[in-house]
């Protein structure tokens, strides 16, 4: 008897404590734009620590969480937060492979937007964040999107999320909320006709709030970073958003899945004021004005560490922090380049310092790859806070993790169906807690574009760079911003510019092989030249567990070193046979600036709206397309009152 009481006793004690145990955890994604190596307070070095203000996200990090020290990332901005949502590398999704030319311009139906629409995530793809709703999360977004806008179909709302707040290109002004000339030169909506100085000069309020325009937050015309009175920076708003989410919800209902992404350390900087004065004793320099891009820059990545910390209080706040997972991590390395800043000023405006990394964003030295990255929060098992775990991890594994963690499987089954490309993700999350002592990435694998030029995300996709479980790195081609940067940069003392005497030859790139017959502008400038076994004609050869700083390249004529570079070159071409391939390039027309210009009157909407069951002919490309309902609530309402604001 005493037996059996023992028993159904320790039965009904399970079947109590079952749901405890299962508990999902929220989840709080952060994606940091162009957070640079350096500026942070626990990879800072002395002698820029002055200047680097991060005490949240270092107590975050250091004491309360986990750094992923080999945490990897894409060169840059789109491809890499489409490796994070599809869970594909880029050589497996199509962000990568269309080229510039390849805007939303060159659609000349509706269909030709619903298969890889243009620069984005393809639709057939499942995103991690339906996976989270699927497995009973709430979800919400606030910040960049830059994974497809051009139809409603592409926005968060129709990719996972119950809210959003977000602007959808890579980049915009952070007082005016506008993107286009001068903000986004290179967006692409519309030709960059000289003939046509309206659509040379054309720019778009690009903040939108579910599936219309955030009308309410239309900053008034006069505001800017240099009148900066009655006005808001967009992540003030973003934050506010992400806290007001977070104070709505039940922490005993479904769990929350959030995602913020600020503009913060993006070009253009434009900090408030009370923020840059903090930063002024980094004074400008009257020769390249290097010092002036270092203090706003600074003065950025205090504001974004002050946000977090507000973002975590409310979590706490909340009684949501204990069964909390917060991962924080950087979307590619800090921009090291030399442009034009917010002033028409030459300088060296990306202002990130990714010291002792070689290179930066846009090319693929560590300094543009190897990224900050950590997780934090209750959920995070307490034997593992305050550790450094320097096994690798990719962008694109976070869809794996997330879905573990979430209880759902990774598998993409629609993905599947329309003959999409499998995840390249894998499931860190054992790793990460310790469950197991390895990570079960043993290699990673960064790529380029052929038929284009360094920097520039066109053409053919293929491994550019290849790190395996040993440590070695081969990288072949030409590195953007392959330079060595000073411990403090960018200062009057910065030596290089964004050409050397050589044309033919610029100073920012570091050569590691290819094609160079040419001028950097030859669209086969920089190709890889592979050559059956032999592996890639004057790849370099690191290895960066003992070289961390690619300082010393390995000698390739020596037995040793030309088997490994032989033995990853064969790795890299296989790899980059399985790329995705490029669609073919309609004639350019100027359609969707068109459409966005009337539909929406200046504000940056999908360029298609489609939903089942009503149909509307549309002006941007001449057919019949289907169109959301609410779609159209926003163009009367917003026309009803204001008319075609916004346009030329």
């Amino acid at each position: 008897m005493a037996l059996k009481f023992v028993l159904a006793t320790f039965i009904m004690t399970r079947s109590l404590a079952a749901p405890a145990a299962e508990a999902k955890p929220n989840i709080i994604m952060i994606v940091a734009d162009d957070w640079g190596w350096a500026n942070v307070g626990f990879h800072a070095n002395e002698f820029n620590r002055n200047e680097v203000r991060t005490p949240n996200i270092d107590k975050l990090a250091v004491e309360q969480g986990v750094i992923l020290d080999r945490y990897y990332a894409p060169r840059m901005c789109g491809p890499s937060r489409n490796a994070m949502f599809s869970g594909r590398n880029p050589i497996h999704n199509s962000y990568v492979n269309s080229p510039m030319g390849d805007m939303p311009e060159n659609r000349e139906t509706r269909d030709d937007y619903l298969g890889n629409a243009f620069d984005g995530t393809p639709l057939g793809m499942t995103i991690f964040p339906e996976k989270l709703r699927e497995a009973g999360y709430t979800t919400a977004m606030y910040g960049k999107w830059d994974i497809g806008q051009a139809t409603n179909l592409h926005y968060p709302i129709s990719r996972g999320f119950d809210k959003a707040l977000s602007f959808q290109s890579f980049t915009i002004d952070p007082w005016t909320y506008k993107s286009g000339v001068p903000y986004t030169p290179n967006f692409g909506l519309c030709i960059q006709d000289k003939e046509n100085p309206d659509f040379m000069n054309f720019t778009y309020l690009d903040f939108f709030k579910d599936d219309l325009p955030a009308f309410e937050y239309e900053p008034a015309s006069t505001c800017s970073k240099t009148t900066q009175t009655g006005c808001r920076p967009c992540d003030d708003i973003f934050v506010e958003e992400a806290i007001a989410t977070i104070n709505n919800h039940d922490p005993e209902g479904k769990p929350l899945f959030l995602t913020l992404s600020p503009h913060s350390l993006h070009t253009p900087l434009a900090p408030p004021e009370k923020n840059s004065e903090e930063f002024a004793f980094i004074t400008d320099d009257v020769n390249n004005q290097a010092t002036y891009s270092r203090r706003q820059y600074a003065a950025m990545v205090s504001k974004l560490d002050t946000e977090i910390g507000e973002l975590v209080d409310a979590l706490k706040a909340k009684g949501m922090w204990d069964n909390t997972l917060l991962a924080m991590f950087s979307d590619n390395g800090g921009p090291i380049y030399i442009d034009v800043d917010d002033r028409g000023v030459e300088s060296y405006n990306g202002g990130a310092n990714n010291y002792p990394l070689r290179g930066g964003k846009l090319g693929n030295a560590e300094g543009g790859i190897r990224v900050n990255s950590f997780v934090s929060g209750g959920f995070v098992p307490e034997k593992q806070r305050g550790k450094t775990i320097e096994g690798f991890m990719a962008t694109e594994d976070w869809y794996a993790t997330f879905c573990n963690i979430a209880g759902i499987s990774s598998f993409d089954k629609k993905g599947n169906l329309t003959g999409q490309p499998p995840i390249d993700s894998l499931d860190l999350w054992p790793y990460i807690s310790g469950e197991v002592p390895k990570s079960p990435r043993e290699e990673v694998y960064l790529s380029g574009a052929k038929n284009s030029y360094p920097g520039v995300t066109a053409g053919d996709p293929y491994v550019q760079a290849f790190i395996d479980k040993e440590g070695y790195k081969l990288v072949t081609g030409q590195i953007y911003d392959g330079v060595r940067t000073g411990p403090i940069y960018p200062n009057a003392t910065s030596n290089w510019k964004e050409f050397g005497p050589d044309p033919n030859n610029p100073a920012y790139i570091y050569d590691c092989g290819g094609d160079t017959s040419g001028p950097p502008l030859n669209p086969n400038w920089g190709n890889p030249i592979f050559v059956e076994g032999e592996g890639y004609e004057g790849a370099c050869l690191f290895n960066v567990f003992d070289d961390p700083y690619e300082l010393n390249r390995l000698d390739t004529s020596t037995p040793e070193y030309a088997a490994i570079a032989l033995r990853l070159s064969e790795r890299m071409e296989a790899i980059t046979m399985t790329a995705t391939p490029l669609e073919p390039v309609a004639e350019l027309t100027n359609f969707a600036c068109d459409y966005v210009t009337d539909y929406w009157g200046g504000w940056l909407g999908p360029w298609i709206a489609i939903v089942e069951g009503e149909e509307e002919d549309n002006r941007a490309t001449g057919s019949k397309s289907k169109s959301s309902s609410k779609s159209k609530k926003g163009k009367k309402g917003k026309k009803g009152k204001k008319g075609k604001k916004g346009k030329h």
